[in-house]
């Protein structure tokens, strides 16, 4: 029951990060200059702002598993299952 509560944890907001990565990456990629094929300015546009999707799409797996890591080793840290010094900083500027 406990795998099932912690794939639920690190899917709950995927959706949500998902499309915002990929406007996110649509839009840079568009913001792009377009410096040849002048006649075709909408088609390298289109092609500029699809080739941002795959980047979005690697960031938000990539963010929303290093979330999921950094909830699992709080989790464990609160629960008392890793040594004392490893998560017992909370503060993001810790640096020992």
């Amino acid at each position: 029951m406990s795998t099932i509560t912690e794939k639920n944890k690190l899917f709950s907001g995927f959706p949500k990060y998902l499309m915002w990565w990929l406007v996110f990456a649509f839009v840079g990629g568009a913001l792009q200059p377009v410096t040849q094929q002048l006649d075709r300015f909408w088609t390298v546009k289109l092609y500029q702002s699809l080739s941002g999707l795959p980047v979005g799409l690697i960031a938000v797996v990539m963010l929303r598993s290093l979330r999921t890591f950094s909830m699992r080793v709080e989790s464990e840290a609160t629960h008392g299952r890793l040594p004392s010094s490893f998560g017992s900083c909370r503060s993001s500027l810790c640096l020992e």
